[in-house]
């Protein structure tokens, strides 16, 4: 299991990738990037719910 360091840094780089494919108009990197972040987000969210109740 990854902890949340790992997670916080994978968002922000893909964040930084997802602004890149919006300057260079790749919607297909930009549509897996996002979901890929959504994936990351709902995990680390999760994740905090789970471990503070």
């Amino acid at each position: 299991m990854r902890n949340k360091a790992d997670l916080i840094t994978k968002i922000s780089l893909l964040k930084q990738e997802i602004d890149k494919c919006l300057d260079v108009r790749d919607q297909e990197g930009f549509y897996q990037l996002s979901f890929d972040l959504k994936v990351c987000q709902r995990y680390l969210q999760n994740r905090d719910k789970f471990f503070h109740h």
